[in-house]
């Protein structure tokens, strides 16, 4: 199975309408880093499989949680270990910014989950 992982962090106690926004944030953010605008059109060159079949025929997301951007940083690194697509999202709080979510994938779910298997739906 395909499928797209996005890590919100809960430490934040981020108001519950924008934890959805930044799920969605990361999600669309792995593709926009992926393509180029070329004149009017947004272009993906050289798609992936995975993602090309992600994006055909399933779409399946799993949102999870983490405790810390500590957390979400590690888990950063081993998905670029691993050369994984990925997304770290920022955002500010008052006045301060913070990694909020971290968006993995598409990729084969068997790889993911050595990363990700261990953390609990959000």
């Amino acid at each position: 199975m395909i499928k797209q992982v996005i890590v919100a962090r809960t430490d934040l106690d981020m108001p519950i309408g924008r934890i959805p926004a930044q799920v969605a944030h990361a999600s669309i953010a792995i593709f926009l880093d992926m393509g180029e605008w070329d004149g009017n059109n947004f272009v993906i060159k050289d798609v992936p499989s995975d993602v090309r079949y992600w994006m055909e025929k399933s779409f399946t997301k799993v949102v999870l949680k983490c405790h810390s951007e500590k957390a979400l940083e590690e888990l950063e690194q081993k998905a670029k270990g691993l050369d994984l697509p990925t997304a770290m999202i920022e955002d500010d709080i008052g006045s301060d910014y913070h990694k909020m979510t971290l968006g993995i994938g598409p990729a084969d779910s068997k790889i993911i989950d050595t990363i990700t298997g261990n953390l609990k739906l959000l």
